[in-house]
């Protein structure tokens, strides 16, 4: 390799280094109790569904879907936004069980 390419590439390993050590991560109180749990869910299916294709979607995509689109500011709004998304994947042995209430 010739000296002026491995100057241009060491200088870029810099700059994207700097780059990725300056970067924060939006922090998590942006996000609500409610978006918590939701993503919880998310994570749990994620994890453990077997079909990885999610029924043909962008499991990914529907995630920021959902957080943008849909609303949960209550607990039960929540609870149907997972319901919703566990629809989406549209296996019959797949659900979401809400927990009981004393």
């Amino acid at each position: 390799m010739s000296r002026g390419l491995g100057r241009v590439v060491l200088g870029m390993v810099l700059v994207m280094s700097i780059s990725a050590a300056t970067y924060t991560a939006p922090s998590s109180s942006a996000l609500t109790e409610e978006n918590l749990l939701f993503l919880e869910a998310w994570r749990a299916v994620d994890r453990a569904y077997y079909d990885k294709s999610f029924n043909g979607q962008s499991w990914f995509r529907y995630r920021e879907n959902a957080l943008r689109d849909e609303p949960m500011n209550t607990r039960e709004e929540t609870y149907a936004a997972i319901k919703k998304m566990i629809s989406t994947l549209d296996d019959p042995f797949t659900r979401f069980l809400e927990p009981e209430r004393n």
